[in-house]
C-alpha cells in the first residue's frame, strides 16, 4: 500500500474514531461493513445512515454521509483492505493499530476530507472509485503530507 494511500486512509479513518470512548476494534469494523453496504446499493438505506449517525463514537455527525462512506469504500479498495468484496479485518486492525489519539491526525484528515466533499460534485449511492480518490489526492497532497509526517510512515 502506498504511503499516501495509507495515510488518507488513516486520516479518514481517525474520523471515525472517538479514542476518548475507547471504540473496539469490532465496532470499527462493523461501522466499516455498514458504510460498505450501502455504498454498493443503488439507493442509500436511510434507517442505516441515520444509525450511524446517532451512534456516539461518531466524533462529526454531518460527516458521516452517503457520499464520504462511499469514499472510504473507494480507499478500502484501492488500498487492497478488500479482497473479493470482503474486508481484510487484520490490515484494519494494523491500521487502527497505528493510529495514536493526537488530536493533530484528526483535524489534519477532517480538513482534507472537508475539501474534498466541498470540491466535487454529489455522488450517487454507487461509488465512482477512480475519479473521487484521484482528485482528493491530488489536490490536497499537501494535507497528506503533514499527516505523512506526524505519522512517521
Amino acid at each position: 500500500m502506498s504511503n499516501t494511500i495509507h495515510v488518507f486512509l488513516s486520516a479518514i479513518l481517525v474520523i471515525c474514531l472517538d479514542v476518548s470512548l475507547g471504540l473496539s476494534s469490532e465496532e470499527f469494523k462493523s461501522s466499516l461493513l455498514n458504510a460498505r453496504k450501502y455504498c454498493n446499493e443503488s439507493q442509500v438505506d436511510p434507517a442505516t445512515l441515520a444509525k450511524i449517525k446517532q451512534t456516539d463514537y461518531i466524533k462529526d455527525r454531518d460527516i458521516i454521509t452517503p457520499q464520504v462512506t462511499c469514499f472510504l469504500d473507494c480507499i478500502l479498495k484501492k488500498s487492497g483492505l478488500v479482497e473479493n468484496d470482503k474486508l481484510d479485518e487484520a490490515g484494519i486492525s494494523q491500521v487502527i493499530s497505528q493510529l495514536g489519539d493526537n488530536e493533530e491526525h484528526g483535524k489534519v484528515g477532517v480538513e482534507a476530507l472537508k475539501k474534498c466533499i466541498a470540491n466535487k460534485q454529489m455522488m450517487s449511492g454507487k461509488c465512482n472509485a477512480g475519479e473521487y480518490f484521484k482528485v482528493c489526492e491530488h489536490e490536497y497532497a499537501q494535507d497528506l503530507s503533514f499527516l505523512s509526517l506526524i505519522l512517521k510512515l
